[in-house]
């Protein structure tokens, strides 16, 4: 089912029963992925929170962060094939390789860094943030694993343009505002899941992966993702208090966890062990 949080309903605030339709009018809306009914002369907002809605936020959240290349996919499809009852979401990026049709917004990000940085993260946190919104539950999810969230898009690519002048003074402000803004009302994970590797690896298995827009990326790009990646999971440098305290598991990305079935088996029990200690919110 997806989850639709707000329908604003139309309706006559002469009606008797105006209470009951409203009611009807909100499941109606909902049920029929509507955003609008329109039944009257006059606005009436309200607010119709289905159970999943109610019950998305009841669920524990993992967010599984690392470089780009590290092995995020195959970390999370080994987790969704060994771990029962969680849900997987995926970082949509056939969203970000073609945007509404008008072009492939990746290549153009690593082709010129300082032209298209602010543009890119803008979009990028907007589709983690979607994604994650969009995300189908029921009665058996018991967690929520999602490749990447909106806090890398602010610690790790825009803070890494700014600090390289990738982003001006400007562009840096409306980002903090932007995502300052969205992020009070998003929901907050239970822990970080990180994926640690050199960069020199990391780099190598960006290679091997062979995708076009990753073709300019160089050891030094690399390098700055490590070390940002160190400030914020290890250090806890310049971490804003609402996420320091979280709890994060740190994975040894290095070992072969694609094909190797004792990493294979290793990580897995780290990944429930990790689960299993943290309770779930009330």
């Amino acid at each position: 089912m997806k989850i639709l949080a707000l329908a604003t309903i139309m309706l006559s605030l002469s009606s008797s029963n105006s209470n009951l339709e409203i009611s009807q009018k909100c499941q109606k809306a909902f049920e029929n992925k509507n955003e609008r009914v329109f039944c009257g002369e006059n606005v009436f907002p309200c607010m119709y929170t289905p159970f999943s809605v109610q019950a998305l936020s009841e669920i524990p959240l993992f967010f599984i962060e690392g470089a780009p290349g590290v092995g995020k996919t195959t970390f999370i499809e080994l987790l969704k094939n060994n771990v029962p009852g969680i849900k997987i979401v995926y970082e949509p990026v056939e969203k970000f390789i073609n945007v509404k049709n008008q072009g492939n917004i990746l290549n153009l990000f690593f082709s010129d860094f300082q032209r298209w940085s602010l543009t890119t993260e803008i979009y990028m946190t907007l589709m983690h943030l979607q994604a994650i919104e969009n995300v189908e539950i029921d009665d058996a999810t018991q967690a929520i694993f999602v490749d990447r969230s909106i806090y890398a898009d602010y610690y790790i690519f825009v803070k890494m343009a700014y600090d390289t002048g990738m982003i001006n003074n400007m562009e840096w402000a409306i980002y903090q505002e932007f995502f300052d803004y969205i992020e009070k009302s998003s929901k907050k994970p239970q822990g970080f899941i990180y994926l640690q590797a050199p960069a020199q690896v990391v780099l190598n298995r960006m290679q091997l992966r062979d995708r076009i827009e990753e073709n300019n990326v160089s050891l030094q790009w690399q390098l700055d993702q490590e070390r940002y990646h160190h400030a914020w999971f290890i250090e806890k440098n310049n971490i804003s208090v609402s996420i320091a305290h979280i709890p994060t598991l740190i994975i040894d990305a290095t070992e072969n966890f694609r094909d190797d079935p004792i990493v294979q088996k290793k990580c897995i029990e780290q990944v429930n062990n990790f689960i299993s200690a943290i309770e779930k919110p009330i």
